[in-house]
């Protein structure tokens, strides 16, 4: 049996995936599966798959004959994974060649059940360390409601090993969407919030790439996707009756930062669309966030008030940086 089941969906990513395979396949630690999901890939992409697959028979392959969404995709491979620990690699990415081996002895070592660590993520200008300044211990075991910090963050899935029998036994799966959308934000409140035993390390293994052209991060008019990851976070909210002060405040830091998104996305045309859901967003954080000094400027500039000046003054903005 191996030790890590690796999950790698796979669509629109011929210029990457080569890097991302290699990256797994060198791994250190060399008893792991790879699962490769096919979710509607390229001809070309199909070919990449085809060699490392007889290459490889470590690697599996799951054919989609068209994008079933990232959701399904990833649940495919849960359901398919026959190691003890799960890890999910999106495919425009890559991992340092002693990922597994460091995060598998580490959660073995405390029987966690989830090991979530710093990752880098970088453009093609500089290169940040996330998730590396928190003041959490790393050579214990904690619950979410003592370090609720992870969740104000990315939700970074990808960073993290998972204990299958945890995930399998809380049935905690992705929510199967198709287009685009920001599904990883449920699973990470879930698998977070029902895990008795969490581990960190603040050592960064993974490569996250921020900046890539059509991915869902970037698709610059998808309007509703972080609105719709904010439903998707208050439904978990709402069925587990999370009340802990503290995963609230946090939760609400991260959707004041889809806010600011969904401004940045949208523009003059889009004032009807958008405004119903920047105001339920921010009621859905008032009461959490209402002392706090970066919500009350937001607040006072965007709730509830006509967007329309907003939206000048940014074109206007453009075009004077335009001119220039």
């Amino acid at each position: 049996m191996p030790d890590i089941s690796v999950i790698i969906p796979v669509y629109n990513v011929e210029k990457y995936l080569r890097q991302c395979l290699d990256s797994v396949v060198k791994q250190t630690l060399h008893d792991i599966e790879i699962i490769i999901i096919n979710n509607g890939a390229s001809a070309a992409e199909n070919e990449i798959i085809t060699e490392y697959k007889q290459a490889d028979n470590r690697i599996k392959v799951i054919n989609f004959e068209q994008n079933r969404g990232y959701g399904k995709a990833v649940n495919t491979g849960l359901k398919t994974a026959s190691a003890p620990y799960i890890s999910i690699v999106e495919s425009d990415d890559y991992i340092d060649t002693d990922m597994y081996e460091n995060l598998y002895n580490l959660i073995k070592k405390y029987d966690a059940d989830i090991i979530k660590s710093a990752y880098k993520a970088f453009t093609k200008n500089e290169i940040k360390i996330r998730l590396n300044n928190f003041n959490i211990p790393q050579d214990s075991c904690f619950k979410l409601t003592e370090y609720p910090v992870f969740i104000s963050e990315h939700p970074s899935i990808w960073s993290c090993l998972y204990k299958k029998k945890f995930l399998t036994d809380n049935n905690i799966f992705f929510i199967e969407r198709k287009g685009t959308s920001w599904v990883d934000n449920a699973f990470q409140l879930e698998s977070l919030y029902k895990a008795d035993k969490i581990l960190y390390t603040n050592k960064a293994f993974y490569n996250y790439r921020d900046c890539r052209e059509n991915s869902s991060s970037m698709l610059n008019k998808a309007l509703k996707v972080p609105y719709q990851a904010v439903k998707d976070m208050q439904d978990v909210i709402d069925r587990y009756n999370i009340a802990d002060s503290g995963i609230l405040y946090n939760l609400a830091l991260r959707i004041m930062s889809y806010i600011k998104i969904t401004l940045d996305r949208a523009d003059f045309a889009d004032i009807k669309e958008i405004t119903p859901m920047i105001n339920e967003m921010f009621e859905q954080i008032e009461e959490d966030l209402r002392e706090n000094e970066r919500y009350k400027k937001l607040k006072k500039r965007f709730y509830n008030k006509p967007l329309e000046l907003y939206f000048i003054f940014k074109k206007l903005k453009s075009i004077l940086k335009f001119a220039d």
